[in-house]
């Protein structure tokens, strides 16, 4: 089922919907972003296709930049991933964004051109080719980066990988978090508050991925999870790069 013609071309620009322009990105240490008319988009969006489909929001896929060269470091990422595994989406994870791959511009491949730089194998480890192949000749190289790949990651209980498997855990346990549950939007600024909920229960999430410290009263009745975030009863402190999910 396709779409209606105003939404196969969205008159959102990528610096509007806040993952890309590193000036005004939602995403971002700065915390100068507007992810208000995103929100805007989406609920028009999902008034459309109510009892027809699901929404989707992509972490990147072959024919883009990856998403971690949009993003300064890992700790905004995280908050990336709070947000595309706590909102009312289909989360699509393109392979290695949960590490943290970068795009790789040095390369072009077959007319693929810079696109090429983001279709690079999954970094699995530091042996040879990362771990993905033996062969002394692969299609595409993979990235010498250090920290990213998943053997780096796997025992590092801060890392991006682990971030992204509690946030995914979480999600795949309460059925208030999955795509059919429905979305209330509470603050549309920073930080970013809304309500997930359906017959099981509801939870309010907070993201914050600037700099900057918010202070929010929230009633609730059990942490789920929480990231450079001070819970004292319902006063929370949102610190930097930081997100809370609360169980109401």
């Amino acid at each position: 089922m396709g779409l209606p013609q105003k939404y196969a071309r969205p008159k959102f620009s990528k610096t509007e919907i806040g993952f890309r322009n590193t000036n005004k990105n939602y995403f971002s240490h700065e915390g100068k972003g507007d992810i208000s008319r995103f929100i805007a988009y989406v609920k028009d969006v999902l008034s459309t296709i109510e009892g027809k489909g699901y929404f989707s929001c992509p972490t990147g896929y072959h024919d883009i930049i990856r998403i971690a060269n949009g993003v300064k470091d890992n700790e905004v990422m995280k908050t990336v991933f709070a947000f595309i595994l706590t909102f009312k989406n289909i989360p699509f994870v393109y392979h290695g964004d949960e590490i943290g791959i970068k795009h790789n511009y040095s390369i072009r491949k077959d007319g693929g051109g810079i696109r090429t730089g983001c279709r690079t194998p999954m970094q699995w480890n530091n042996d040879k080719n990362r771990g993905f192949s033996k062969s002394d000749f692969p299609y595409l190289p993979t990235n010498n980066d250090k920290g990213i790949s998943v053997f780096e990651q796997e025992n590092d209980p801060d890392s991006l990988l682990n971030a992204f498997r509690s946030l995914t855990k979480l999600r795949n346990h309460y059925s208030f978090l999955n795509a059919s549950a429905d979305l209330e939007i509470i603050e549309a600024g920073y930080p970013l508050v809304f309500r997930r909920k359906d017959k099981s229960g509801s939870a309010i999430i907070a993201i914050n991925p600037s700099d900057n410290n918010y202070f929010k009263k929230i009633k609730y009745n059990e942490v789920l999870l929480t990231k450079n975030a001070e819970i004292n009863g319902r006063n929370i402190e949102l610190k930097a790069q930081s997100y809370v999910v609360l169980k109401e």
